[in-house]
């Protein structure tokens, strides 16, 4: 596919972050989640954001893409503005630990492109997430 979701991955070897580069993305070891309706990540995605910005400073020819994204819970238009807000929160956030605007492009999909089950809990917070695609290196 065109996309490659963050779910949860096991670090490569010798990666000891929880952040890093695997071919055209940064993975991350646990999933950048939201709760409903909100556009600030969840408490323990911070820690996340916060390696995927460490994985920025060192490597500063990187541009990339926060890929926002929503669960189907309400009006689609709705789930593609908090699609949208959600990946300038991350952005934001990104920049507030030292990575430049410059360097971050920022795109919603809306409830386009679920990864969980939308009939369950467990997938609809799956659902609600940013992934990090790598523009250029």
């Amino acid at each position: 596919p065109d996309f490659e979701p963050a779910m949860e991955f096991t670090p490569p070897e010798g990666v000891t972050d929880l952040a890093w580069i695997s071919g055209d993305w940064i993975k991350v070891a646990r999933m950048v989640t939201f709760p409903v309706d909100q556009i600030s990540p969840t408490g323990d995605s911070l820690i996340i954001i916060d390696a995927v910005a460490r994985v920025l400073k060192e490597h500063l020819r990187l541009r990339i893409r926060v890929e926002g994204h929503a669960d189907d819970n309400g009006p689609a238009r709705y789930n593609q503005e908090l699609s949208d807000y959600r990946a300038i929160e991350v952005r934001s956030y990104l920049v507030s630990r030292g990575v430049s605007q410059r360097r971050i492009e920022i795109f919603g999909y809306g409830e386009s492109r679920p990864i969980g089950e939308p009939e369950t809990f467990a997938g609809r917070s799956e659902n609600r997430r940013v992934d990090f695609r790598i523009l250029e290196r």
